[in-house]
């Protein structure tokens, strides 16, 4: 499965939200930091 990242809320903050339909405009700089190739936010 390689390397995952779990986050509650987003990577950034505990107080983001990333749902489902919240815009890719405002996802992509919530996550662009990421290094792990498989990122799930609940």
């Amino acid at each position: 499965m390689g390397e995952v990242l779990f986050v509650h809320g987003s990577p950034r903050s505990d107080d983001e939200a990333i749902r489902i339909h919240t815009p890719e405009k405002e996802v992509i700089p919530m996550i662009q930091q990421v290094q792990q190739s498989k990122k799930v936010s609940f």
